[in-house]
C-alpha cells in the first residue's frame, strides 16, 4: 500500500460525500475481506472510487464497475495512483456477462449500485463466487423498497447463509460457508 493511496483515502473521508460507504460499514466489510483472505475482489458500483481504495488495502486485484460518466470522471482521477484496481465503464448488468469479467472466481463482491438491480445482479455473480467467498451488498436496510422484495425473496430460496447488519444502511452477506462472526455482529442475524 502506498502512502499515496493512504492520503487519497483520507482526503476522501475529509469530503465524505452522502454515497460514500459509512464508515462503520467499511470497517466490517475490511474485516470480512480479511477472514476471507481476498486476493480478487469485484466491486459494483465505484462512485469516487473511495470504496475501492479501501479494499485495494486487503486485495492483490479489485475491478470495480460504474456506468455513470461523471463518477467515473471523479473516480479515475481517485483510482489511478492504485496499482491494482481495474475500473470498467458500462452498465453492470451488460459488463458483468462480458466473458474476461466472468472467467475470474471472486472472493468477495461489493454491491453498491442501482438499488432495483440487485436481484439482477445476485443471479449472474452468484457463479463467479470463489469458495469460501462472500457477496455483500449495501443499504439493504435503509434502501430495502427500492430493492424490492423479490431480491429478498430470492436469496432466501437460495442456498446462501445470509446475515444482514445494521451498520450504515444495512449490510447482507452471503456466504456459502459458515464466516465466524463476533457476538456483537450476530445480534444483527438476518429474519428475511
Amino acid at each position: 500500500m502506498t502512502k499515496d493511496v493512504i492520503e487519497k483515502i483520507k482526503t476522501l473521508e475529509s469530503k465524505r460525500a452522502p454515497w460514500n460507504v459509512a464508515p462503520e460499514s467499511m470497517s466490517f466489510i475490511l474485516r470480512i475481506a480479511k477472514i476471507v483472505r481476498c486476493k480478487n475482489i469485484l466491486e459494483i458500483g465505484t462512485y469516487n472510487g473511495y470504496s475501492a481504495l479501501k479494499l485495494s488495502m486487503v486485495t492483490d486485484k479489485l475491478i470495480t464497475l460504474e456506468r455513470d460518466k461523471l463518477f467515473i470522471k471523479e473516480a479515475k482521477e481517485n483510482l489511478k495512483i492504485a496499482k491494482n484496481i481495474e475500473l470498467i465503464e458500462g452498465d453492470a448488468l451488460k459488463t458483468l456477462k462480458d466473458k474476461i469479467i466472468r472467467k475470474n472466481f471472486y472472493d468477495l463482491i461489493f454491491i453498491d449500485a442501482m438499488k432495483p438491480e440487485y436481484q439482477g445482479y445476485f443471479l449472474i455473480v452468484k457463479n463467479m463466487l470463489s469458495n469460501g467467498g462472500v457477496i455483500i451488498f449495501d443499504n439493504t436496510i435503509s434502501h430495502r423498497k427500492k430493492i424490492g422484495e423479490t431480491f429478498f425473496k430470492e436469496i432466501k430460496d437460495s442456498n446462501f447463509e445470509i446475515n444482514e447488519f445494521s451498520y450504515g444502511d444495512g449490510l447482507i452477506v452471503l456466504s456459502k460457508n459458515k464466516i465466524k462472526f463476533s457476538p456483537k455482529d450476530l445480534k444483527h442475524k438476518y429474519n428475511g
